[in-house]
């Protein structure tokens, strides 16, 4: 599948200072947190046109455990709505389009929830790495 790419980096959670990494880039494994070191490899991550988030190795995009509380890395599937992400600059919060909830960062794990503007540990950057 060919995707364009309109920006590429790190998910960095705002409160924490950690990344999301993809660990060891299996099916269904989930996002942890981790400490961002700038080199890319498993805090990689490309955002593209199509607001599918896609990992380092190219075939595996972010997505979302059927129960909507892990978020996940998944085979990529052409607009398959459960791979759908929309980043939202100005609260800093990744929306999961199809349940319209946003990725939190919880301790160790990244985790979908209520968005909620009171909370930081909703918020996230994107940094160029």
């Amino acid at each position: 599948m060919r995707m364009e790419f309109k920006k590429f980096g790190q998910i960095k959670s705002v409160p924490e200072n950690k990344c999301a990494d993809i660990n060891f880039g299996n099916d269904n494994e989930k996002l942890a947190l981790f400490d961002c070191h700038g080199k890319g490899g498993n805090q990689f991550f490309a955002f593209a046109k199509n607001q599918m988030i896609v990992t380092q190795n190219s075939e595996q995009c972010v997505g979302v455990t059927n129960d909507l509380i892990a978020v996940i890395t998944v085979k990529c599937a052409n607009q398959n709505e459960s791979q759908l992400w929309i980043y939202f600059e100005g609260k800093k919060w990744m929306v999961h389009v199809a349940s319209g909830h946003c990725m939190q960062a919880n301790k160790t794990e990244v985790t979908l929830g209520k968005c909620d503007s009171d909370n930081v540990n909703f918020q996230w950057e994107i940094n160029n790495s």
